[in-house]
């Protein structure tokens, strides 16, 4: 398959028979975003397939440029990391009850794709939730007023367990999106909690999806786990008994880690 000129959809300028065979971003006959698909072209051994240069040859089995041509959307780069924590005791992805933990979606957009009604929606595990947004950039200009606050609500519905509040983010981006020039890119910052809920126990691990969707498409992807840890304690009780002194009490207590 020839390369085309661009990356994107099926264009309804293009031709969509593929015994054209122009060396150009055509012959595509799918309508939306990851449709990759032609029409049939013909090739006749000995004769004239899609063009001149098209040719079985039977004499020695050989074929002369046997090529489809047409136009398809490469998936996107969707990710999401974790860029900070802000308690200085814990290491990694080791969070403790209370922590704040700073996370990056990053979307790279492809070059002539246009995305309309689009939303980047973020799903927190119990034991999570949504504090406050850092910032929205979208090809480069800052959009933070206009997106921020995103809605926040319970993942289904409502609740009344209270380690679901604010488990669902929903950021709402401008519409639409037309990516004119290569290396375009969407990326969000946020903070969630650690809360101190009962789904919280020490060595639990809580993660959280994003799901990028648009009219006609979607894509979903997932940070690291965190783990939480929680400090054990023991209490150490001793007497010492001294000649003609009352006795002594000490109580001590311990972290474990």
């Amino acid at each position: 398959m020839a390369t085309p000129s661009t990356i994107d959809t099926a264009n309804s300028t293009d031709t969509s028979d593929a015994n054209t065979n122009a060396d150009n971003n055509d012959n595509g006959i799918g309508i939306g975003s990851g449709q990759v698909s032609s029409s049939v072209v013909t090739l006749t051994p000995g004769n004239v397939g899609a063009l001149s240069n098209n040719t079985v040859t039977n004499s020695n089995g050989t074929t002369a440029n046997p090529t489809v041509d047409f136009g398809f959307i490469s998936n996107p780069g969707l990710t999401k990391t974790i860029i900070d924590t802000n308690e200085a005791h814990t290491t990694g992805t080791d969070v403790a009850i209370g922590e704040i933990v700073t996370y990056e979606i990053v979307i790279d957009l492809p070059l002539g794709a246009t995305f309309t009604n689009t939303t980047v929606t973020d799903q927190l595990d119990l034991g999570l939730a949504f504090v406050n947004c850092i910032s929205v950039i979208v090809q480069g200009v800052d959009e933070t007023a206009t997106v921020c606050p995103p809605s926040v609500s319970p993942p289904v519905g409502s609740s009344v367990n209270p380690a679901d509040d604010g488990r669902q983010v929903v950021f709402t981006l401008p519409s639409p999106i037309t990516v004119t020039a290569p290396s375009q890119q969407i990326v969000i910052q946020y903070r969630a909690i650690v809360l101190d809920v009962i789904e919280n126990q020490d060595g639990v691990q809580v993660n959280n999806s994003v799901t990028w969707a648009w009219t006609g498409g979607s894509f979903s992807t997932s940070a690291s786990n965190v783990r939480v840890v929680e400090p054990d304690l023991s209490i150490d009780k001793s007497a010492t008994p001294t000649q003609n002194d009352a006795t002594r009490n000490s109580n001590s207590i311990y972290p474990c880690h």
